[in-house]
């Protein structure tokens, strides 16, 4: 039963969240892993949108201090994170993240979704270390080469490009993401990339990484911590028999009518923290808030949002957002001119701020604006 006296409202829920997320407060240059990390890692499957997502978070951050953090092999790792989706990970963490992984589906083989035997996996594992042994691999020559050894099966495989056995490969640990060529991706020895990495117990691991949302976008359901890990593997309850293992850590807590869970530790944390930000499409901060959506984005931004073809079946998360005190008010779209940016700006209230707090006046018409900044 919730905690009678741990009843919490949204505005704080949101304010805390952005704390988290480092949309209220920017980090420094030198923060850039303790930004990702806190936010759970960053969805990079589209690289320029991470590179805006990290811009957002840390202060004078350019497109090359993204990269460098790549390049340093003891900085950032690009690979497989939650929804099997691509992420930028600590690369400290990528044993852990990976351990994790291999929890789910719980109760079966962890190559399950993939109808391959462990003693396929296995040969296929070896085979995908050996070709990378001497340096960075495009998609295509990591499969022609690992199928020299694994068999013939296996290249058309790997060569998909839905990832599908190179996820299996990344989710062992046994590749990242390397350095790009061009418009083509590579892959990497993961253990070359950021170090050997003792694993810890797969399902201690993913009891770290539950523990770690919760931090970062608590409270939430069993259902939320499951659709943001992993939708088709994970059930609402097997996080709860999570949720359970972590003991006294956890508290229930009252939301208006509904209860949630979050870290004893952070019930006092909540904040407020006015602001106003330009998100970009995919960002962590709108995929991990998974409880309380509604809260987030309102019925007639919902709407709108809705109408654009993106939105149709994305929802916010497939939008650039206007986010005002943490709330979605509106979208903005990107143009890149010669010498600056400009950024057109669609909103349904008007931002207003008075005694350093944000507020929007709700107008009869969506507004539209543009603004301009050279690039760097």
């Amino acid at each position: 039963m919730p905690d009678p006296a741990a009843r919490l409202g949204w505005d704080a829920i949101i304010g805390r969240r952005l704390q988290q997320s480092f949309l209220s407060t920017r980090a420094r240059k030198r923060q850039i892993v303790d930004v990702v990390r806190s936010t759970c890692g960053i969805q990079a499957q589209s690289p320029p949108a991470a590179e805006l997502a990290l811009g957002l978070r840390v202060d004078l951050l350019t497109r090359d201090d993204v990269r460098t953090g790549l390049a340093d092999r003891g900085a950032l790792v690009r690979t497989f994170g939650p929804r099997d989706t691509v992420h930028l990970l600590p690369a400290a963490d990528l044993g852990l993240w990976m351990a994790a992984r291999r929890a789910v589906p719980i109760g079966r083989r962890w190559t399950a979704p993939w109808a391959i035997s462990p003693g396929r996996a296995a040969k296929l594992l070896d085979a995908v270390d050996a070709a990378l042994a001497d340096g960075p691999l495009e998609r295509s020559e990591l499969a022609a080469a690992a199928s020299k050894r694994a068999g013939a099966w296996a290249e058309e495989r790997l060569a998909a490009g839905r990832a599908d056995l190179i996820a299996l490969a990344g989710i062992a640990g046994v590749l990242s993401f390397g350095p790009p060529r061009g418009s083509r991706v590579t892959f990497v020895r993961a253990a070359d990339w950021v170090g050997d990495q003792t694993p810890p117990d797969p399902r201690d691991a993913l009891r770290e990484i539950v523990r770690r949302y919760l931090h970062a976008y608590g409270p939430a359901r069993s259902k939320d911590i499951a659709a943001w890990y992993a939708p088709k593997l994970l059930t609402a309850e097997d996080c709860a028999r999570l949720l359970a293992e972590l003991g006294d850590e956890v508290v229930e807590v009252t939301v208006g009518r509904t209860s949630a869970h979050m870290l004893r530790g952070d019930l006092d944390a909540a904040a407020e923290a006015p602001s106003v930000r330009l998100v970009s499409r995919y960002d962590c901060y709108l995929l991990g808030s998974r409880f309380g959506r509604q809260h987030l984005v309102a019925r007639d931004v919902h709407r709108r949002l809705a109408a654009h073809p993106r939105g149709r079946y994305e929802g916010s998360a497939g939008h650039n957002c206007v986010l005002v005190d943490g709330r979605v008010q509106g979208m903005w779209e990107p143009r890149l001119l010669d010498d600056r940016v400009e950024a057109r700006v669609e909103t349904s209230r008007r931002p207003t701020v008075r005694n350093g707090r944000c507020s929007t006046a709700r107008p009869n018409a969506w507004r539209r604006s543009t603004s301009a900044r050279r690039s760097s």
